[in-house]
């Protein structure tokens, strides 16, 4: 008849066996830890930035020399004509140089706008014909392959300057019909437009902290408070 195990060894095992915690069925702590003993699941990636929009990407780093306006009524005043309209198009426009390869030559677009309400002066016919000066020497193609056609715009325009005598310039292609006015923005901040549910200025794309208007602080989601009191559609 086999020996009984000595009381000692049987106490040891007792508290062996007490000592290890009982399996737990997944997703619930084990016995004697409670849920807030164990690790914190890993946290859910962030979700990734929206893509910037390829329409004003192809005007990263556009610069020009200009004096801003401080107020949208101060752009008002310095311009002729004040529209809602829409874009319809991109065109290429003059080149300022001897030749399409000067290689100081200066490019510009003319855009094409469908005009909806005129606010401020006259604009003869349907159509405003807006030159600027170009971002880079990309195609005036890919420009109008991204442009926002159809979306409300609202425009600060006065008429184009022509070419100094003498200057040496390659005209448009296809220019502005006869007795459509070639215009210019009044300055860059004069090309806004509703882009992504949110104004966009894609000529003067002010970083944060470096507003469009230095005394205006117009809603970024409401197209016609980028117009003075005496503008704003009734």
């Amino acid at each position: 008849m086999p020996h009984p195990a000595p009381r000692t060894a049987l106490a040891a095992l007792a508290l062996l066996l007490a000592a290890v915690p009982a399996c737990a069925p997944a997703g619930q702590a084990p016995a004697g830890r409670s849920a807030a003993d164990r690790p914190a699941p890993a946290p859910a990636p962030a979700p990734a930035h929206p893509a910037p929009d390829p329409f004003l990407r192809l005007y990263d780093g556009y610069q020009v020399d200009y004096e801003p306006a401080a107020t949208v009524t101060e752009l008002a005043d310095r311009s002729e004509v004040v529209a809602l309209a829409q874009l319809t198009e991109i065109r290429e426009g003059r080149i300022l140089g001897t030749s399409r390869g000067d290689p100081a030559r200066a490019e510009h677009l003319v855009y094409v706008f469908r005009v909806t309400r005129q606010l401020q002066g006259t604009l003869p016919g349907a159509l405003a014909y807006v030159e600027a000066l170009k971002p880079s020497f990309e195609p005036a193609t890919r420009f109008d392959a991204t442009a926002p056609k159809g979306t409300e715009a609202l425009l600060y325009l006065r008429r184009a300057i022509p070419a100094a005598a003498g200057e040496p310039s390659v005209p448009a292609p296809q220019p502005p019909p006869a007795g459509a006015p070639l215009m210019w923005f009044t300055t860059p901040q004069g090309f806004l437009v509703r882009l992504g549910g949110r104004v966009a200025h894609p000529l003067e794309q002010a970083g944060p902290g470096r507003p469009l208007f230095a005394h205006s602080t117009p809603d970024p989601a409401n197209l016609y408070s980028w117009l003075p009191p005496r503008l704003v559609p009734r």
